[in-house]
């Protein structure tokens, strides 16, 4: 069950929303969990999103179920922000996300912590009013307590046909290549058996967005 009160005017173009969430699961136990947010509008013609987030035992963070098997001593937190800007041809996002977890072991029962950060940011160039440049760049890492820190870099280029210039005009399609690299730790981040072993690769493709 989820109960929300958003649009709470906070301070002159900002709002406060809050998310509170209870589950029940058979399998495991009860759950709870509350998001709260603050949205600015109107920063460099576009806005930002700051969100503080908790949740125990079976509720997620994303305001749904999480581990359905798991108890009261099961709690995670972050807190993620993220902005946009569109300044004439130049748009943009920007995010960055702080979390963790703390859990039972499913051996010893012992509580374990897990830190998982992430830091990135997509970049648009409209060279005529239908074709634009698209550059991404994120870093990704998790911490599992006793263990090595498993990391992840990826950068994408793509050059776009697009309904408009802005940065959020949809549909569009992107002809893009990525190159990644990761670390031992982090295994197969590709789940492709090509990559077993490896701790690079490029890919290439063509990608549609389109939204309602």
């Amino acid at each position: 069950m989820n109960v929300e009160y958003y649009d709470i005017a906070a301070n002159p173009g900002g709002k406060l929303a809050f998310i509170g969430t209870l589950t029940d699961s058979d399998v495991g136990g009860k759950g709870t969990a509350l998001s709260v947010r603050h949205t600015q509008d109107g920063l460099l013609g576009g806005g930002n999103s700051l969100w503080l987030q908790f949740a125990q035992g079976s509720a997620g963070l994303n305001s749904n179920y999480g581990n359905l098997a798991a108890d009261s001593r099961t709690k995670s937190w972050r807190i993620v922000d993220g902005f946009n800007w569109q300044q004439g041809p130049f748009g943009g996002q920007a995010f960055a996300l702080w979390g963790q977890q703390r859990s039972p072991d499913a051996i010893t029962g012992e509580i374990l912590k897990q830190t998982d950060t992430s830091l990135g940011g997509r970049i648009s160039y409209a060279l005529t009013k239908n074709f634009k440049l698209l550059a991404e760049l994120g870093h990704s890492e998790i911490k599992p307590e006793g263990q090595e820190t498993q990391k992840l870099t990826k950068f994408t280029f793509a050059p776009t046909l697009s309904t408009g210039p802005g940065f959020w005009n949809r549909p569009e399609l992107r002809l893009y290549v990525t190159h990644a690299k990761w670390n031992a730790a982090a295994g197969n981040v590709t789940g492709k058996a090509a990559f077993d072993g490896k701790t690079s690769g490029t890919s290439y493709g063509a990608q549609v967005e389109i939204w309602y």
